[in-house]
């Protein structure tokens, strides 16, 4: 049964690899009743507009659905080189595509980065679309793609699928699913919806895990014409973002951590008949409305009152604990960079498109203006906008002409006037340190200067940080400079440091209000350890630019406030 499984996982991925360029050569010109495309070949999403692999099916009348594989990889957005201007094309040629773990930045090929706006991984094939070297490199794409061992709750021993807690796992079914057409476009059309295909975890795996379930738009067939996928793409790692537009939680992470990799703690169930007593009032199903089939499907829970069929593996962990690389996430090669958040505002702003606009840029304030460059963001209320297209070097804190694309939200928001703009930290672009961190209430003469005694401090990263590696009292440090060498226990100040849900911004907050006599300017320090005792992101991963000591002062006008603190720290 298991290799079954995976030969017609391999099998399907060789024929999509065949039919890119080789569909005429033999057998796979038909899909065994949908809409007759060769399998593997791509075709034209009427919908969306965009090209999505064609997959064998039934057409959506299947008496009942079977599952093919469950795979998992990294769900990223692809882009190539637009070859009029030689850089990263403004579009995404697929959104939410499923690749294998092994495509990684190589500088030839690929190039793999998060989006500092969306906080989606983005992957760039550095080749223009429909040129040779486009298509060797995107048939990489699925190849790495790893197929679950076919193990079930009951009785099944080691080893187990392992896969990592922050990945993407695709279920592919045999037939078109029922889900709302275009699928992708909403957060859970049709059938296609956490209740009728969940994820439990534990020892043994009980407790329902929130994840993101979404039809997958790069795989399925058009009935009608309307595009219908074969594939459920269960997105265990969810964005603020992808949290608004699906309603699952927030939870960069994703899976919990394992403690062994000698057991399962979690599965993936798949209703197989309804039942009220339970509240399972649907199932999933193919167009005709038939769902999963409960025999000849593999393993299944015999003893759920829905019958489900079921695929039990195991989360990452810990390496010390299950020797799982990176900390049981997927492999990270980037480092983190600090990113920063400058309040701008918009002018000139001009629609060059359904989604993309040209406007001038001006930084309000004045010492922080850089030059905005592909991949910087600009936020519009709950409107997220990319840069793709430079600007001009900023002069009196204005550049012009910068390119825009719509990435989240309505057209309607994207109007002229207050924005914000994120862009990573990088000394060659002269970017001032001080620009990069924020405070709260915010610093009367910003960067780092009028700064209140009761503000806290922000910094936030291009990706989610390890919260173990930014504590108050090693890594991330508020700083008495006086107090250095005149009382080294009282140089760290009592702070309590805290995360947003994403993991990707951190907050230093004093226990009281910073010493401070009226009429004085004095000076504290934010201190944030660099290298590889410093912070570090999910996989232990170093700032790739170490991140300098941060002077600020306190407004001269505060009031006066005697306070002070100690501090003792171990090995």
């Amino acid at each position: 049964m298991q290799t079954t499984h995976m030969s017609t996982f391999r099998l399907g991925t060789a024929g999509f690899l065949l039919a890119l360029g080789l569909a005429s050569c033999g057998g796979g010109n038909e899909s065994d009743g949908g809409s007759g495309f060769p399998i593997g070949s791509l075709q034209t999403n009427p919908g969306t507009g965009k090209q999505f692999i064609v997959e064998a099916n039934e057409g959506g009348q299947a008496s009942s659905m079977k599952v093919v594989s469950a795979v998992w990889g990294r769900l990223v957005d692809v882009f190539h080189i637009d070859p009029l201007t030689g850089d990263r094309s403004a579009e995404p040629l697929f959104v939410d595509f499923l690749i294998g773990d092994n495509i990684q930045s190589d500088g030839t090929e690929f190039e793999l980065a998060r989006s500092v706006l969306t906080g989606k991984d983005e992957l760039t094939i550095l080749f223009s679309s429909g040129t040779p070297a486009f298509k060797a490199a995107f048939d990489q794409l699925e190849q790495g793609l790893q197929p679950f061992l076919v193990k079930g709750l009951i009785n099944s021993l080691p080893p187990y699928t392992q896969v990592p807690r922050n990945a993407a796992i695709a279920v592919v079914f045999d037939d078109l699913l029922k889900d709302g057409g275009d699928a992708g476009d909403l957060g859970y059309p049709g059938s296609v919806k956490r209740t009728n295909i969940g994820i439990e975890v534990g020892y043994p795996p009980s407790a329902t895990f929130e994840f993101r379930a979404i039809p997958d738009p790069n795989h399925g067939d058009l009935v009608g014409g309307q595009f219908h996928s074969t594939r459920v793409i269960l997105d265990l790692a969810v964005t603020s973002l992808e949290s608004l537009s699906s309603g699952a939680q927030v939870n960069t992470l994703g899976l919990p951590s394992a403690i062994n990799n000698v057991q399962i703690n979690a599965a993936i169930r798949i209703p197989t008949k309804i039942d009220m007593a339970s509240a399972q009032t649907e199932i999933l199903t193919n167009l005709s409305e038939h769902g999963v089939a409960s025999s000849g499907n593999g393993p299944t829970d015999p003893f759920s009152p829905t019958f489900d069929v079921v695929r039990a593996f195991r989360s990452g962990g810990k390496s010390t604990l299950t020797q799982d690389p990176f900390d049981g996430f997927l492999t990270d090669t980037s480092p983190p960079r600090v990113v920063g958040n400058q309040t701008i505002v918009l002018a000139n702003l001009v629609a060059t498109g359904t989604t993309t606009f040209t406007s001038d840029v001006t930084f309000v304030t004045v010492p922080c203006a850089v030059t905005p460059k592909l991949g910087d963001g600009v936020r519009i209320g709950q409107s997220l906008l990319e840069v793709v297209s430079a600007g001009t070097p900023p002069v009196g804190g204005t550049s012009t002409g910068v390119g825009l694309r719509l990435v989240a939200g309505n057209t309607s928001d994207v109007v002229a006037g207050p924005a914000d703009f994120r862009t990573v930290f990088n000394p060659a672009d002269g970017h001032i340190p001080g620009c990069f961190v924020r405070f709260t209430p915010p610093a009367l003469a910003p960067p780092t200067a009028g700064v209140l005694t009761n503000a806290e401090v922000q910094v936030s990263f291009s990706e989610p940080m390890n919260p173990e590696r930014l504590e108050a009292f090693s890594n991330f440090r508020l700083i008495d400079p006086t107090k250095v060498t005149t009382n080294p226990l009282e140089d760290v100040l009592a702070t309590s440091v805290s995360a947003s849900p994403e993991l990707t911004q951190f907050t230093s907050a004093p226990g009281f209000p910073l010493d401070h006599t009226l009429g004085q300017t004095e000076t504290f320090q934010l201190v944030m350890a660099s290298g590889s005792t410093g912070v570090t992101d999910l996989a232990g991963n170093a700032l790739v630019v170490p991140f300098p000591t941060i002077p600020f002062t306190i407004d001269a006008t505060e009031p006066t406030v005697l306070s002070g603190s100690f501090s003792l720290t171990f090995d």
